[in-house]
């Protein structure tokens, strides 16, 4: 699993540990959430040196309740999984986080499925509206994966106030086998629910037993840190948001990259745009499984691409 973040950090989102325990109270979950420093190389996250969770800048979050996605129509051929098979797996994995218990109910979003698109690409414009998608995708050639990672998620979020506008997730069906068997392969259903977790707004985990650890364990069931955190995210309700569904167009197309956004602000200007700048390949000899986290692009920042290293066994 691959979210493009900070090298210093594990392979899947930005990395939390420690649970601790103190005089026999309950434990306090060390989770981490993405924020905004993660995709703006020119600040220093300043990770706390117990759980390495980011310090700086704003957390990440999703201006709505509703979530839209789309799964790009292909599915792998390498793997033989069609796109419908894909979308059973992402519908089970989106229930799965938004089916866990918070104090006050389950977390407050709703997500909904605008169907295939023949779009192909991570992309992201400031000037398409809703013509933009959330799209989850197979890769079995090109792609910007590097062979030990699994998948990798792009995120597209606001510098200043951290709110999320896009989230594009490649799947490694280049170099792994998914529900296959054989030396390089993994669970699916591991692979997309870590995955949506950095969707959503988690980064990576130390805690042991978490989906959202760096390093891939098989375990497709968000542990009680990934809980705390989706609660954190979006917290508890007795009802999840109405959503209204736009399907897409049976053969929707990209409608490319814009990398200078007006971002309008309160007094009614606009902050400056944002430039679009690959961040360095990850370092080549890595062994074993790399779940990546999320490539960030900032409105008003740098897009980077930075993949953590895997996390040792």
């Amino acid at each position: 699993m691959s979210v493009a973040l900070r090298n210093m950090k594990p392979t899947l989102v930005a990395g939390s540990f420690a649970c601790l325990v103190l005089l026999g109270a309950a434990p306090s979950f060390a989770f981490c959430r993405t924020r905004t420093c993660e995709f703006d190389q020119s600040i220093s996250c300043q990770d706390d040196p117990v759980t390495l969770c980011s310090t700086v800048g704003v957390e990440a979050y999703w201006g709505s309740g509703c979530i839209p996605f789309a799964i790009q129509r292909d599915g792998s051929r390498t793997d033989d999984i069609s796109a419908d098979e894909l979308r059973v797996v992402v519908q089970n994995g989106f229930d799965t986080w938004t089916n866990v218990s918070c104090a006050s109910g389950t977390p407050a979003f709703s997500v909904y499925d605008r169907g295939d698109i023949a779009c192909d690409q991570i992309e992201y414009n400031c000037d398409a509206g809703d013509e933009n998608n959330n799209i989850i995708m197979f890769k079995d050639s090109v792609s910007d994966l590097d062979d030990i990672q699994l998948a990798l998620s792009i995120l597209t979020a606001n510098l200043d106030t951290g709110e999320i506008f896009d989230v594009d997730i490649e799947i490694n069906s280049r170099d792994w086998n998914f529900d296959t068997g054989g030396e390089r392969s993994a669970n699916l259903a591991t692979v997309i629910n870590h995955e949506l977790g950095h969707l959503l707004g988690l980064s990576h985990s130390l805690q042991a037993g978490a989906l959202m650890r760096a390093s891939y364990s098989g375990s497709a069931a968000p542990g009680a840190d990934d809980i705390a955190g989706i609660c954190d995210i979006f917290p508890g309700s007795a009802r999840d948001p109405v959503c209204n569904v736009e399907p897409l167009d049976a053969d929707a197309a990209c409608v490319g990259s814009k990398g200078t956004c007006r971002v309008p602000v309160a007094n009614g200007e606009s902050s400056g745009g944002c430039s679009l700048a690959a961040a360095a390949p990850p370092a080549r000899g890595t062994t074993g499984l790399s779940l990546s986290i999320l490539g960030l692009l900032g409105l008003a920042g740098a897009r980077l691409r930075r993949r953590a290293q895997r996390e040792a066994a």
